[in-house]
């Protein structure tokens, strides 16, 4: 489904991230032709609308005040950063293609990346996590995962992930490692 957004449209409530879309794009554009939404820094509290945005590829919402962000309906997404914003809800669950997910510096409790069998690189330093599961996330090679409340990251036996990315993992979490 195509969607024209103008000024009259009222999909989109939060008006910053309104006037960032019309800047960039425009005073009239369809939604089926944004690939890439860079609106770092905006003060966006809201970004209510995104789910119109079917051939959306990546995103970079850093620096705002999301307090939640739904992305289920945008299952082109490769790569999401929603860094430094006050999210303690993200849903990315059915964006199977994701490869890179930053979502630093924010208030996660859970995080559900069991059908994101794509993902390679999981950045979700200083958040409220107690368990991160990367169990069915073959393709994984990084995770980032320090400033947690960790209790158990669960790890599949055949995962791809170097020593180096999983460095003091094993020495300092050694107790917390559940393999599946």
């Amino acid at each position: 489904m195509r969607i024209t957004v103008s000024a009259s449209w009222c999909g989109i409530k939060d008006q910053n991230f309104k006037s960032y879309l019309f800047e960039t794009y425009g005073n009239e554009f369809n939604t089926d032709d944004v690939e890439y939404i860079d609106c770092d820094y905006r003060n966006i509290c809201d970004l209510t609308g995104i789910e119109y945005f079917h051939n959306l590829q990546r995103i970079s919402c850093f620096g705002n005040h999301l307090r939640t962000l739904n992305l289920n309906n945008n299952t082109l997404l490769f790569e999401v950063n929603c860094t430094s914003n006050q999210l303690t809800s993200l849903n990315v669950e059915n964006c199977v293609n994701l490869k890179h997910l930053y979502c630093d510096n924010n208030n996660l409790v859970t995080l559900d990346v069991g059908r994101n069998k794509n993902l390679e690189i999981l950045r979700v330093e200083s958040n409220n996590l107690k368990v991160i599961d990367i169990s069915n996330n073959p393709k994984i090679d990084t995770l980032t995962y320090i400033n947690n409340p960790l209790e158990k990251i669960i790890l599949s036996k055949t995962n791809s992930m170097t020593a180096a990315s999983m460095f003091g993992l094993e020495l300092y979490y050694d107790n917390i490692i559940e393999y599946r």
